[in-house]
């Protein structure tokens, strides 16, 4: 660990700030006035269930008491963000990795993950999105004065995600569905994430993944989740025929609502300008409430379309029917411009959520994708579910850390003619037509609207067509999302370990690695398939007594096991040393990790890194405890370790080798002070006095006021020294002044 980024701020869990720095995007003056499609969200908060219903809320700020804890403090407190700091409000963020100009609600969803603060910008993840924020806006708090934070659970074989948005008061706001829960996914267990994709049972493991630009402790590391209508992209067809969808619209919707009677609409805007029919449905509901809010009854406008912010009820569009509503929105706002490329607004043709997809832009609740999905949910369930699951998808940078930008071409060729790009946005999805890699592309559906010959996107007229509008993009890019799905009546018979793991044998506190692995599903219809990437195992530290490791997979309520045998050995307390040359220290089987340990010298000690449990070793590092240059108020007190770890006492050159440090006795870096030392020829300090700088830094020439006040020294700009027999002095005010 480096103490110079310590100094700039000890954070909780991230050391380096975890990559604080932004990058700048061109397209932030066209990002600069960030408003909702919809701002009547601006005067009414809603709330939403996991069967669609919509309730009115309260829109007031909602503060944290805090426990008077400092951000900036190196102990074991975990952080939260709390964006509800000034009611039914938007806050403006920026991307970290893109500089993509974004904005968000804390009425709608109020506690993110806190990745650090920087330069008076708190970064932090919500709704899919690493984002940069004025410390102005938010408030950052103990995790532990939080009464309640955001979660997903399994409930009945089903994925509920508990969104908070007042971290004062036990409860969720909205519950909202997010299809079949994965295998991976235990009942009666309570998991974090802040981008729906990665779950976690302990939120501070959670937070050092972040940090760490990792998702390697999650439950499913390597099988990132992807709710199928927030992702399933827009250029797609509903099965639903429109006298279907009206049938299962009527299932919800009042007598004077203005959604009903509206399916055949729906699909045939979908057949049109292609924009599924269902999500469109999903759309209309969450922002009229079910045809039943006064814009939609007054002006025939389902979508709160150009609605402005003083005054929704009597400046939102206004249309000669719900029908050339259905349509402006279907045409112009869709497929001429969210899902089409070359408008500013384009972040991915699907639902998506903060970091990707039309929610970056439309709306500023972080969960208004969600929302949308959790009514095609609903809607599919009361038509028999013949929608869910019906494409495969697949998602470009599945973590929110990657950021390619990826062209997307004509034809299945490199030097094809490059019809668009993705952008730089995480969690980009795809409709994917064609699942053979034997070209290394994947055919897709286009989300822009194509010419005649393929060779050039166009949005004059808006109007698609599925059949001809395909395009191609490099596989290396994409992983295909998705759980398996068998024809209706095969059930599941067994699973099998088809190829053993690379590694079976481990020492204590390793996790089994799966690297190898194969496991099938074997089907009633004689069929088998590989559900490696679905299966649940025990994905934390093993012990001695671990002999085995049990596959589980799901389907259709249906779970089978398979059984691998593996051997792990018991750790010896003491130093253990790894093959890339970093030490640990065990005792009683447990990694000891933020402690001084004894050396075999008396009076030497190592110290173990608080966060890796790494012996420190020609480096800096920093302990909580009374501060005896500080008037022993509690704080980091700095100690240095040399190239064997062992903790150093005196005068010391760190790892630059231009600055100079004190230590006392005690090893404790001394700072703020003048010292009266002994010469340490070895790195060139003759005796004398030495004023030390708040960095714990000798001060290389430069008057200092001296420990007379009003007398100012000079200090020898080679060595820092002010010379006992030479002494160069003035008295009154700053010489340099």
């Amino acid at each position: 660990m480096k103490r110079g980024k310590w100094l700039a701020a000890a954070l909780v869990f991230c050391m380096g700030l975890c990559g604080l720095f932004s990058v700048k995007s061109d397209a932030a003056a066209a990002d600069a006035a960030l408003t909702d499609e919809n701002p009547q969200r601006l005067e009414m908060v809603t709330e939403m269930d996991e069967e669609g219903n919509i309730t009115d809320a309260d829109d007031g700020p909602r503060l944290v008491e805090d426990s008077g804890i400092e951000t900036f403090s190196a102990d074991d407190t975990v952080k939260i963000v709390n964006f509800r700091t000034k009611g039914n409000a938007v806050t403006e963020y920026t991307e970290a990795g893109t500089g993509i100009s974004g904005y968000t609600n804390g009425a709608y969803g109020a506690d993110a993950a806190y990745l650090g603060e920087s330069n008076g910008q708190v970064k932090f993840m919500l709704s899919g999105v690493i984002g940069l924020v004025d410390a102005s806006e938010v408030q950052v708090v103990d995790f532990s004065d939080a009464a309640v934070v955001s979660c997903y659970e399994a409930v009945n074989g089903k994925l509920i995600h508990n969104i908070v948005t007042d971290m004062t008061t036990p409860g969720y706001a909205s519950r909202l569905g997010n299809g079949q829960a994965p295998s991976y996914l235990e009942e009666g267990q309570q998991y974090y994430s802040y981008d729906g994709h990665y779950f976690y049972t302990d939120y501070a493991v959670m937070l050092e993944d972040y940090c760490n630009d990792t998702r390697a402790h999650a439950v499913n590391p390597e099988n990132p989740y992807y709710n199928y209508y927030q992702y399933l992209p827009l250029r797609s067809r509903s099965s639903y025929s429109g006298e279907k969808l009206d049938s299962i619209l009527d299932q919800r919707l009042e007598s004077t609502s203005k959604m009903k009677d509206m399916g055949t609409t729906f699909v045939k805007s979908q057949d049109t300008y292609g924009v599924n029919a269902l999500l469109m449905a999903g759309v209309a509901a969450n922002e009229s409430n079910w045809g039943r809010s006064s814009i939609s009854q007054q002006k025939n406008n389902l979508f709160g379309l150009n609605a402005i912010d003083s005054s929704p009820g009597t400046s939102a569009n206004t249309y000669g029917s719900v029908e050339a509503c259905i349509q402006d929105f279907s045409k112009n706002y869709m497929s001429r411009g969210y899902l089409y490329p070359e408008d500013w607004r384009y972040m991915g043709g699907f639902l998506g959520n903060k970091a990707s997809g039309i929610n970056v832009k439309y709306a500023s609740d972080p969960y208004w994708g969600e929302k949308a999905a959790n009514i095609a949910w609903t809607l599919d369930s009361l038509g028999g579910s013949e929608d869910g699951g019906s494409y495969i998808f697949g998602v470009k940078d599945t973590a929110a850390y990657s950021h390619n930008n990826v062209s997307v071409t004509q034809e299945a060729d490199s030097g094809s003619a490059v019809l668009y790009s993705t952008g730089a946005v995480s969690s980009y999805s795809v409709l994917i037509l064609d699942s053979s890699t034997a070209s290394g592309y994947y055919r897709i559906q286009s989300d822009a609207a194509l010419n005649d010959e393929r060779t050039a996107v166009v949005n004059e007229s808006g109007e698609y067509d599925f059949g001809s509008m395909y395009a191609y993009i490099p596989c290396e890019y994409i992983s295909v999302t998705g759980s398996t799905i068998q024809p209706e009546g095969v059930t599941l018979e067994e699973i099998q370990i088809a190829a053993v793991p690379d590694k079976t044998e481990y020492e204590e506190g390793e996790y089994f690695d799966p690297e190898g692995v194969r496991i099938l599903a074997l089907w009633s219809d004689g069929t088998q398939t590989d559900v490696t990437s679905e299966v649940n195992y025990n994905r934390n530290a093993l012990t001695a007594d671990d002999t085995s490791i049990t596959f589980q997979y799901t389907y259709d309520g249906v779970t089978k096991e398979a059984v691998l045998g593996i051997i792990v050995t018991e750790i010896e307390d003491g130093w253990k040393t790894e093959a890339d040359g970093s030490s640990y220290y065990y005792r009683d089987g447990e990694l000891v990790k933020g402690e001084f340990i004894k050396a075999e010298t008396e009076g030497d000690y190592y110290y173990t890194d608080p966060d890796t449990g790494a012996m420190v070793v020609s480096d800096w590092a920093a302990y909580r405890e009374a501060d005896p240059y500080n008037n022993n108020i509690e704080g980091n007190v700095w100690y240095h370790f040399d190239e064997d770890g062992l903790m150093q006492r005196g005068w010391i050159k760190d790892e630059t080798g231009w600055k100079i440090y004190n230590l006392d006795s005690n090893g404790r870096m001394r700072y703020s002070t003048w010292i009266n030392a002994d010469a340490q020829p070895e790195i060139g300090m003759p005796a004398g006095m030495y004023n030390l700088c708040p960095d714990g830094a000798v001060q290389m020439n430069g008057w200092a006021e001296s420990v007379t006040p009003g007398i100012w020294w000079f200090c020898n700009p080679d060595t820092g020294l002010f010379e006992r027999n030479n002494p160069g002095s003035w008295s009154g005010v700053n010489p340099e002044n």
